[in-house]
């Protein structure tokens, strides 16, 4: 497979988080687990997330959630997963399939798409999902940044409460 182009991402707290995720790397495919020190990135936490495979990617479990998307989402949800957070719709197919590509990948992703939440469902919603080794070289955790704000030049999705459906945006596995 050729190589991801480098980008730089649009958003400066993606990008400063990649940068410092690539900066975790030294030498490796991934930065271990135990590299990442928020203490290094305060800026960047109330927009973090880490998560960690359920049985092999079956589900994600959040381990941290930060202001920002608490915030958005209404709510805390740290140490719940994705199957208790989200209903069975292409809303939830989509974000765990963004996770299982990072998994299977061992590359980030940037992707946007609508947000679905009673509060934000005007908005849309920028992520950058990094992959973590805790075991050797297999994946076993995810650093994920996700920033909001409206997308130029289109309409608004219709709130959640008329619709469950969503709208994928851009996605790029990067290198």
């Amino acid at each position: 497979m050729p190589a991801a182009p480098t980008i730089t991402i649009a958003d400066a707290k993606l990008q400063q988080l990649l940068d410092y995720w690539r900066s975790k790397r030294r030498g490796t495919a991934l930065p271990r687990r135990d590299a990442i020190d928020p203490v290094e990135i305060p800026r960047l936490l109330p927009h973090l997330m880490l998560s960690e495979p359920i049985d092999g990617g079956a589900d994600f479990r959040y381990r941290l959630v930060g202001t920002a998307v608490v915030e958005a989402a209404g709510m805390d949800f740290t140490g719940k997963s994705q199957n208790e957070l989200l209903p069975p719709t292409p809303y939830r197919d989509y974000v765990q399939g963004l996770n299982r590509l990072v998994m299977r990948e061992r590359r980030p992703l940037y992707a946007e798409s609508s947000y679905r939440s009673h509060r934000l469902s005007d908005r849309w919603t920028f992520r950058l999902i990094l992959p973590l080794a805790t075991d050797g070289e297999a994946v076993g955790m995810m650093l994920a940044g996700q920033v909001f704000g409206a997308r130029a030049n289109l309409p608004a999705p219709p709130p959640v409460a008329e619709s469950a459906d969503f709208e994928a945006g851009a996605y790029l596995v990067l290198d």
